[in-house]
C-alpha cells in the first residue's frame, strides 16, 4: 500500500489533523492552556513573603521592602481559616 503524503499549497485551505515535525518549531504565541508543553525552562523573577503574628488587635502594621504598593495580604486565624480584614492600607511604596 502506498505511503501517501499531504501537500499544502500556498493560499490553499490546509486540513491537517496532525502535524509531525522532525526539527524545531518557533512561534510567537500558542493557543490552549499549555498543559502539553514540555522542556520549558523558566525563572521566577520574585518570590517574597513577610510573615507576622498578632493577637487581639484592631490594627496591624507590617514593614517590608517590596518597593511596591502591589501586595497581596492573607490573614488566617488559629484554625487556619482565612480572615477578610475590613480594610487594608498600603501607606507608601517603601516601608
Amino acid at each position: 500500500m502506498p505511503n501517501w503524503k499531504k501537500i499544502v499549497l500556498s493560499g490553499s485551505a490546509a486540513n491537517l489533523n496532525n502535524l509531525f515535525v522532525d526539527n524545531a518549531i518557533t512561534a510567537s504565541a500558542f493557543v490552549g492552556d499549555g498543559s502539553g508543553l514540555t522542556n520549558v525552562t523558566t525563572t521566577v523573577v520574585e518570590n517574597a513573603t513577610v510573615s507576622d503574628t498578632f493577637t487581639n488587635v484592631t490594627s496591624k502594621q507590617v514593614t517590608h521592602n517590596f518597593d511596591t504598593k502591589n501586595v497581596i495580604v492573607s490573614v488566617y486565624n488559629d484554625s487556619d481559616q482565612l480572615i477578610l480584614p475590613s480594610s487594608i492600607t498600603t501607606a507608601t511604596t517603601t516601608e
